[in-house]
C-alpha cells in the first residue's frame, strides 16, 4: 500500500497551497485586484525554470511544436489560476478549492469533443453529479429560509476548471506524452512567464498594482509565492511517482477525492488556532453543507473513472 501514502501526500501539500493563496490575497491584495498576484505567480516561473534547467539541461531536446504546445498549456493553467484567485478573493477557501473537482469533468468533455473519446451514460450522469455538488457548495445557507446561490463563484470556478482541464488534456493526450517531467515543467513555466509579460504590458491595472506591491511588500510576497511553487512541484513529483506504483485512475481518485477534506480540516484548525490568519465559517450547518457537497462530487467522479 505504498502507493496509497504517495497518493495522499500530494493532497496534503496542495491543500496547504490553497490556504497560502488565500493568505496572499488577504495579506497583500486586500481591496486590490488579484491581477497583481497573478503577475507574481507568473514571474515566479523565471527562477523555477532557471532551477529546472540547471538540474536538467535537456529541456531543449524537443521540437518547436512540442515547445509551443507545452508553453500554451502553461498559458491555459495561468488563465485557470486567474479565475480561481478571483473566486478565492470573494469566498472561503473551503468553498472555492473543492470546486476544482470539476477539472476531471472538463477533461472528459474536452476529450470527447476534441479527441473523439466516448462518454457513456454513466459518465454523463457523473458529469451532472459533480456539477450538482459544485452548485451545492455555491449556496449561501446563512439564512435557511432564503438560501441563495453564489452564482459568480460557481461561474468563476467553471472557467477555472475548464482552463486547468485544457492544461491537463494537453499533457495527457498531446504529442509530448513521452517528454520527461522536468521538460514539461520547464516549458510550462516558460508559458507562465510569457503570460505574465503579456498581462504586464497590456493590462494596465495589473501593472500598476504589481509595481505598488513590489515597492511595498516585494520580498514577502515573492518568498511566499516561491514557497507555494516549491510545494506545488513537490506535490506534482510525488503524485507522478505514485502513478508508477498503481493505475493512474486509482491514484487520481484518491488524491482528488481526499484533498477537499484536507482543505476543510486545515480551515477548521487554522480558524481555531490562527484566526487572525485564516477565519472560516466552521458552524455545523456550514461544515455539513461542504462535506455533503464534496461527497456528491466524489460520487460523480467515481462514475467518470
Amino acid at each position: 500500500m505504498t502507493w496509497l501514502i504517495y497518493s495522499i501526500i500530494p493532497a496534503l501539500l496542495w491543500a496547504s497551497v490553497n490556504y497560502i493563496d488565500k493568505y496572499l490575497i488577504e495579506k497583500f491584495c486586500k481591496g486590490l485586484n488579484v491581477g497583481a498576484l497573478v503577475l507574481f505567480s507568473s514571474f515566479i516561473g523565471i527562477p523555477v525554470s532557471i532551477f529546472i534547467f540547471a538540474i536538467y539541461p535537456g529541456v531543449f531536446d524537443i521540437n518547436f511544436f512540442e515547445m509551443f504546445i507545452l508553453t500554451l498549456s502553461g498559458n491555459f493553467f495561468l488563465l485557470g489560476v486567474v479565475f480561481y484567485l478571483y473566486a478565492l478573493s470573494k469566498d472561503e477557501t473551503s468553498t472555492v478549492a473543492p470546486q476544482l473537482l470539476m477539472i476531471p469533468v472538463f477533461s472528459g468533455l474536452f476529450s470527447y469533443l476534441f479527441l473523439g473519446e466516448k462518454l457513456s451514460f454513466i459518465q454523463m450522469i457523473g458529469v451532472l453529479t459533480v456539477i450538482l455538488g459544485s452548485l451545492l457548495l455555491s449556496i449561501d445557507i446563512n439564512d435557511l429560509r432564503k438560501p441563495k446561490i453564489k452564482f459568480p463563484i460557481f461561474v468563476l470556478m467553471l472557467f477555472s476548471s475548464a482552463f486547468m482541464a485544457l492544461n491537463a488534456v494537453i499533457f495527457k493526450f498531446g504529442v509530448v506524452s513521452d517528454v520527461s517531467f522536468w521538460t514539461v515543467a520547464f516549458w510550462e513555466h516558460i508559458g507562465f512567464v510569457i503570460f505574465g509579460f503579456f498581462c504586464f504590458i497590456f493590462v494596465k491595472s495589473y501593472k500598476i498594482e504589481f509595481i505598488h506591491l513590489v515597492k511595498k511588500n516585494g520580498l514577502g510576497i515573492l518568498s511566499l509565492n516561491f514557497l507555494n511553487e516549491v510545494i506545488t512541484i513537490i506535490g506534482n513529483v510525488i503524485f507522478h511517482y505514485a502513478t508508477l506504483l498503481a493505475p493512474i485512475a486509482i491514484v487520481e481518485t484518491v488524491t482528488e477525492g481526499i484533498q477537499p477534506l484536507f482543505v476543510i480540516l486545515y480551515g477548521i484548525l487554522l480558524t481555531i488556532f490562527f484566526p487572525k490568519i485564516i477565519n472560516e465559517n466552521i458552524e455545523r450547518k456550514s461544515l455539513l453543507q461542504k462535506i455533503l457537497a464534496i461527497g456528491i462530487m466524489y460520487l460523480g467522479l467515481q462514475c467518470l473513472v
